[in-house]
């Protein structure tokens, strides 16, 4: 997790050197791009632009840390790290949608009322 926030915060505020690469790559590298591609269409830009060249990811990816979880992100099957974002992006509705039905029981109703009195109250 270190290795993948380390990278982020690379995009967030670049180098000066990593921020030209990127342009020379014609690489659109911004939090702007990593937030409207999602972090699985960021790093496939990152792997097409570079090649999946190490030493040029390097010159983007300025941290070990960084460049280690980026470097096994990529090394695995891009479709399989989707599938697996898309998995956990769906069990958190599924979560949400669980919650709210839990919400209409009257005891947990009940316990909205009370607490909305206690607030008056207050």
């Amino acid at each position: 997790m270190t290795g993948l926030n380390s990278f982020i915060a690379g995009v967030i505020k670049p180098t000066k050197e990593a921020a030209d690469y990127a342009e020379e790559l014609g690489l659109d590298f911004s939090f702007a791009a990593l937030q409207s591609k999602g972090l699985a269409g960021f790093l496939e830009d990152l792997n097409r632009a570079t090649g999946g060249n190490a030493e040029q990811l390097g010159k983007l990816v300025t941290t070990q840390e960084g460049l280690r979880a980026v470097l096994a992100l990529l090394k695995g099957d891009m479709q399989a790290f989707r599938s697996d974002l898309d998995a956990i992006n769906s069990s958190a509705g599924a979560t949400d949608a669980a919650f709210a039905e839990m919400g209409k029981s009257s005891a947990a109703q009940l316990a909205e009322l009370r607490n909305q009195f206690e607030a008056i109250a207050l």
